[in-house]
């Protein structure tokens, strides 16, 4: 662990980003690229780990990020300390630093996590929180009404257009867009070259929207259903890039990884209107590749969508050209949005790339 020392340009002395040491999935990673990002910019930042996790090896494919750790958050005017929105409750022990609170999704939040589940269970959609009913009273018991004083003294930022709208709608708090980027170069070497057949396949991962996802498998007829489960990271890139179809129900509570990783390797993606899956800034894909899960003929609609993506697959995957060029550019507007928020100051927006011209925020990441 690194001591703070350096001296910062940023509008804070030091930001501190609590993160589950050890914890390999996208959320963590993206606590990485904001440390990495903020110390290129200028900020002095260091990530810290959550209690419990500090003994915890670091994930090694982390370390191409400038994201060094500090022995602990200093509580003292001037500086900002971050958690996760799921560990929004670690707040209340900061009474001096900036709390700031980054939702990477809102479904999963302490806050909103019981009416998500309800509204899910409601439209039949089905309880991908896996909320017993104990943890329904205890979730009650825990939820926005007690924790309304630390929502409103605390500065939010958020990872996706859905979050923003959430919490503006729902708290009547204005946050500010930093979003995050798909880490392209880990998965450049997995994709195919030149035109290949992928024959009649659907890619899908059972841990979103299995039953809406179960359901459209039953009604379904010969297609070859690849569930990525149990596998390595690059087992699922080299599924990703050799599927003709990647289909994601799930209810996309942030800006998912795997439909952005399946996109860019070539699969043509399906996902639901759900969460930031219905946010065209969140996920640009084409919309009738986007599936409405509680319109009465979701099941035929969305088998005839396979039956049609398989037919012409090269057609439906040139319509998502926008979406793929999307993801070359998050990294330089991920990079915009921190250096408006923690190098200019201005917090409290829905977007920054318009800030900064093509090519500039590139540039300084090299430079650093």
């Amino acid at each position: 662990m690194h001591k703070p020392t350096l001296a910062s340009t940023g509008v804070f002395d030091t930001v501190y980003v609590f993160y589950p040491r050890g914890l390999r999935t996208g959320g963590p990673e993206a606590l990485h690229q904001l440390v990495d990002a903020l110390r290129k910019s200028g900020q002095q930042a260091f990530l810290v780990p959550f209690m419990g996790t500090e003994d915890t090896p670091r994930v090694r494919d982390y370390e191409v990020y400038d994201a060094p750790e500090a022995l602990k958050a200093i509580d003292s005017p001037g500086n900002a300390v971050i958690v996760p929105e799921v560990w929004i409750d670690l707040l209340r022990e900061f009474t001096q630093a900036q709390r700031m609170c980054w939702w990477l999704s809102i479904d999963y939040s302490p806050v909103f996590r019981i009416t998500r589940s309800r509204s899910d269970d409601k439209a039949g959609l089905g309880n991908e929180h896996n909320v017993t009913t104990r943890q329904r009273l205890k979730d009650i018991a825990i939820s926005l009404r007690p924790r309304r004083n630390l929502v409103h003294s605390t500065l939010h930022l958020v990872q996706s257009h859905y979050a923003w709208a959430f919490l503006y709608s729902q708290l009547n708090v204005v946050p500010t867009l930093i979003s995050d980027y798909t880490p392209l170069f880990r998965i450049e070497g997995f994709r195919s070259t030149g035109t290949t057949d992928r024959g009649r396949t659907v890619a899908f991962n059972p841990k979103k929207g299995s039953e809406l996802t179960e359901r459209v498998i039953a009604k379904s007829r010969g297609i070859e259903w690849r569930p990525l489960i149990n596998m390595t990271a690059d087992d699922v890139y080299t599924s990703l890039a050799s599927t003709a179809i990647y289909m994601d129900l799930g209810q996309h509570p942030g800006k998912d990884r795997m439909p952005r990783e399946a996109a860019f390797l070539g699969a043509v993606t399906i996902v639901a209107r759900r969460g930031a899956g219905a946010f065209t800034q969140d996920v640009p894909l084409p919309w009738q590749h986007k599936v409405h899960p509680t319109d009465p003929q979701f099941l035929e609609g969305t088998v005839a969508l396979l039956d049609r993506i398989l037919a012409e697959p090269q057609s439906h995957l040139d319509t998502q050209n926008e979406y793929r060029s999307s993801l070359l550019r998050e990294k330089e507007v991920f990079f915009a949005e921190v250096q408006r928020a923690f190098v200019q100051g201005q917090f409290y927006s829905d977007s920054s790339a318009d800030l900064m011209p093509l090519g500039q925020a590139a540039q300084l990441e090299t430079d650093s």
